[in-house]
């Protein structure tokens, strides 16, 4: 279980980061 949620805190982080980078670059 903690793996899964390690998992979903990784997929949710790199998810940020790109929304982020998307936001920056306008």
């Amino acid at each position: 279980m903690k793996k899964t949620l390690n998992t979903g805190l990784l997929v949710t982080a790199s998810i940020y980061e790109l929304f982020y980078s998307c936001k920056r670059l306008r």
